[in-house]
């Protein structure tokens, strides 16, 4: 039997069941529900399945006149889209304004999510140090509507080129091959994406997600044909198939590539094989199953939004679960039936009053009113007491008092030009070695070294000269193999020289950097994989980071104790990513310190393992930074939010407890 007889090309109502299975599995992971820790794969099955339906659409309306195939279409998504994706943007711009001092981030995002670019503005933040966290950003699921709608928008020119001959019989023909080209360029490029080590590149960018839409359609086309044995494919049993996917959902995130490709080849094979399967098929057309999946797309908008909200909010919590549940699926029912539906099946593409422009008019005064309450009404609506706003002009304004060190000056990064980095090598002390031949402090690491400048004069006051070499994300010292960028390689080599070239007998070198960031793995939250092997490839494993590191370490001490510089190196210190939502407020009573409590654990246990590999080096001396900011106690949300200006960084008062805890350890045999 001819695959062409045995489906139905039209609606398939297996389909829906096989969205519910998708939208459960991303709810259940963001709600960080552990033992599905690939959840997230459930967006995966989306792409799989909208390549395969808008391909049915198209594929009916192939002999349309160019104009009206366009119009047709595009009247049809934005009927689909929009009203839905107005109302949860908007609505939930509102609530984000009143519980976020500085919503201007999510309002942006929010803006882009509505004209079908949020994943460009997320994959542009994603380079952004001091970019609010995405768990926070009530929009930040938004990223594959865009990658979606940025599909939409070559697919039917692919679909024109490949039908609009006169020989329409080999019009399938030509797209399949058309399609299976670019989904092989897609393919490698995520794939190099993944193996560089360029996770915003490969997870937010639609050329590198092509290939898992294309797959669908790429499944309508060979069924349509009868193409690669499709017959005898549509025969394996769907549910060993089903119970493949579901299991591949159970992988750690260190396996995302495979787990990725698997996923994308299990529901492209359900695609296929679902009507073979009775029980499975019987499953997945269940009344409940299949209004899930009618509802999955309002769903998979609100879920998210209810999440993020209730993170600034009353947070979430094994009690406050129910309760977020039962307000997903209110408002996503209520938007299915009230927006979606008499949006979508109540207006006409042939009405052109209605059709397009009213989607497009919603989508427009949406975006002016999210505008217009990012310029000034949020200033109105917000609701809270503290206005504590991370802002990262810190890193420029920041200085050394009566001297030339300042944040601009001392501090690079990758926009500094060759003369603006031999100034800083020149002038970044004080004060010169003079004949009392008085100790000098050289303060070297990334931005985290930065945040000493101010307490640096404490220093000064104990009668030591200050050395301030610092360079944006680029940690000291310099590892074997080198590091990436090439500008940051070159001042690491650069800021070595200078100081062994400067420093002798009695001087300190502080090594100050973001070690859970530069040292840690995918793992763990905002690492950077910088670190070079000897092949010249990025290393992304932690544990390869640390060795690295303590390699570089041991070099720079064993060169320094020759001129008989001693080396004091700072350890890890707790991070907060949701530093902005520690602080308590009426709707926001019980912060959350969960976030808090496992950075601490990851400190200590970095600083245990760096301690142990570095105990027989004689000239250097290691701060467990968090025994510092401790104080002999449990590290609450209220001693970080003193002791740090933002996510990781330390504040001045900080920086003063560390840099009091140095000048008394230089009194210790160790040091002296």
């Amino acid at each position: 039997m001819q695959t062409t007889e045995r489906f139905n090309f039209g609606y398939r109502t297996e389909i829906d069941g096989l969205r519910a299975i998708a939208v459960v599995a991303v709810i259940l992971n963001h709600f960080n529900f552990q033992p599905l820790a690939s959840g997230y794969l459930g967006v995966d099955i989306f792409f799989v399945v909208s390549g395969y339906v808008i391909t049915s659409s198209l594929f009916n309306k192939r002999n349309l006149e160019i104009g009206l195939f366009l119009r047709d279409f595009y009247d049809r998504r934005m009927r689909r889209l929009m009203p839905a994706l107005a109302a949860c943007v908007l609505l939930t711009s509102v609530l984000i304004s009143i519980c976020n001092p500085s919503p201007a981030d999510a309002l942006k995002t929010g803006i882009a999510a509505l004209f079908g670019f949020s994943n460009l503005r997320l994959y542009a933040e994603s380079a952004n140090y001091f970019s609010e966290s995405v768990d926070l950003n009530p929009f930040t699921h938004t990223w594959s509507l865009g990658v979606e709608e940025q599909f939409y928008l070559i697919y039917p020119f692919l679909f024109w080129l490949a039908f609009r001959k006169k020989d329409q019989r080999k019009g399938g023909h030509r797209l399949f091959m058309m399609l299976a080209i670019l989904s092989a360029a897609s393919l490698l490029s995520f794939v190099q994406f993944y193996f560089a080590n360029k996770q915003s590149e490969y997870y937010y960018l639609m050329p590198s997600r092509f290939w898992e839409m294309a797959a669908g359609g790429l499944v309508f086309l060979g069924l349509k044909n009868d193409m690669f044995c499709a017959t005898k494919i549509s025969s394996i049993p769907a549910t060993p198939v089903l119970i493949l996917l579901v299991l591949v959902m159970l992988l750690p995130l260190k396996m995302a590539l495979p787990a990725t490709l698997t996923v994308v080849i299990l529901a492209s094979l359900l695609l296929v094989c679902l009507t073979s399967d009775k029980w499975i098929l019987g499953l997945l057309v269940q009344p409940n199953m299949v209004y899930l999946g009618k509802i999955s797309y309002s769903l998979y908008l609100w879920h998210w939004a209810v999440l993020a909200v209730s993170r600034w909010t009353i947070g979430v919590t094994i009690w406050t679960i129910p309760i977020q549940i039962c307000i997903m699926l209110i408002l996503s029912i209520v938007s299915y039936k009230y927006l979606e539906c008499p949006i979508r099946y109540g207006l006409h593409g042939d009405n052109k009053i209605l059709g397009l422009p009213l989607p497009f008019a919603i989508t427009v005064i949406s975006a002016i009113s999210i505008g217009f309450l990012n310029s000034s009404l949020h200033k109105y609506l917000y609701a809270g007491k503290n206005k504590d706003i991370l802002d990262s002009r810190w890193r420029r304004s920041v200085n050394l008092q009566n001297t030339q060190i300042n944040g601009s000056l001392c501090h690079s990064d990758n926009s500094y030009s060759d003369q603006q980095t031999n100034r800083l090598f020149k002038l970044c002390r004080y004060p010169y070695r003079d004949p009392l031949n008085k100790s000098t402090i050289a303060i070297v690491g990334d931005s985290h070294a930065l945040t000493l400048l101010e307490a640096e004069e404490l220093f000064l006051d104990s009668g030591l000269g200050v050395f301030h070499f610092s360079r944006n994300s680029c940690p000291f010292p310099r590892p074997s193999y080198g590091i990436h960028p090439d500008d940051c390689d070159q001042f690491l080599i650069k800021a070595e020289q200078k100081l062994l070239q400067n420093l002798g007998k009695g001087d300190y070198v502080i090594v100050f950097n973001y070690l859970l960031s530069h040292l840690g793995d995918r793992s763990m939250l905002d690492t950077r994989d910088i670190y070079l092997n000897k092949i010249g490839q990025v290393v992304s494993d932690g544990s390869q980071k640390e060795k690295l590191f303590v390699e570089s370490i041991k070099r720079f001490s064993t060169l320094a104790e020759r001129k008989g510089i001693k080396i004091i190196l700072i350890g890890a210190g707790p991070r907060n990513p949701w530093r902005i939502v520690s602080h308590v407020e009426w709707f926001r009573p019980s912060p959350s310190a969960r976030f808090l409590s496992a950075e601490v654990l990851h400190a200590k246990s970095l600083n245990s393992r760096l301690l142990y590999h570095l105990r027989d080096v004689k000239n250097l001396y290691f701060v467990d930074l968090l025994d510092v900011l401790s104080r002999g106690a449990n590290y609450e949300n209220e001693n970080f939010l003193v002791d740090y200006r933002d996510t990781d960084h330390l504040s001045t008062t900080g920086a003063s407890l560390l840099v009091r805890h140095l000048i008394q350890a230089m009194d210790m045999p160790k040091l002296r």
